[in-house]
């Protein structure tokens, strides 16, 4: 049997543009990123990051490195990576998000944490990980999201490449016009700007061999 190859990678974004956003000014999303069996027994290691757009675009080429990594894994054979893109969120909406986030990782509904958890150490967690609504909040809906397929043999020692993730996107935008009036019966058309699953995007993903 073969050895398995296995390579240590470390994946960072440099941009990200999503042009349905254009219009917008300073918009905060949650940028959710996914990397799919890196590798046997891993089915997927998920990350969050809050994600600062302007006029739907972010350029962290010059950012700092903890501003723009997005893994630094071990990965064999086939695997792949995913990103997602949370629509624009209030600061109230990023800390229920971030109470959402944290009961999913303790892996408990709402009304079993106290019970779980023994009253002692509850007073020396965070409040976030036992408020009795943690789970009540619903995950935020997506903008967009993509994926690519990888292969541990397209990346080579000491080298570093850079590749494109396309978006695409979950919604539907559409713009409706009114239609006759005053004296004639009032109509509306439907004129769809981007389809659900059209590509409304790209990031820009480096792979560094480590």
């Amino acid at each position: 049997m073969a050895a398995r190859i296995r390579k240590e990678l470390e994946i960072t974004l440099l941009s990200i543009d999503v042009p349905s956003l254009k219009k917008k000014g300073q918009s905060t999303h949650i940028l959710q990123s996914s990397l799919i069996w890196p590798r046997c027994g891993i089915a997927r290691k998920n990350g969050e990051k809050e994600l600062l757009l302007t006029g739907g675009e972010a350029d962290l080429r010059d950012s700092s490195w903890c501003d723009k990594i997005l893994f630094k894994e071990i990965v064999e054979s086939l695997f792949g990576i995913e990103l997602s893109l949370t629509v624009p969120l209030s600061q109230s909406q990023l800390a229920s998000l971030g109470r959402f986030i944290a009961g999913k990782t303790l892996g408990m509904v709402a009304n079993e944490i106290e019970d779980r958890i023994p009253a002692g150490e509850l007073a020396s967690l965070p409040v976030i990980y036992f408020s009795k609504d943690l789970l009540k909040n619903k995950e935020a809906e997506l903008i967009v999201s993509g994926n690519i397929d990888l292969d541990t043999q397209q990346f080579n020692p000491g080298e570093t490449i850079v590749l494109d993730l396309p978006l695409l996107s979950k919604r539907e935008l559409a713009r409706r016009q009114r239609l006759g009036g005053r004296k004639g019966p009032v109509t509306y058309s439907k004129k769809v700007l981007l389809g659900k699953g059209e590509q409304d995007g790209v990031a820009k993903l480096e792979f560094r061999v480590l």
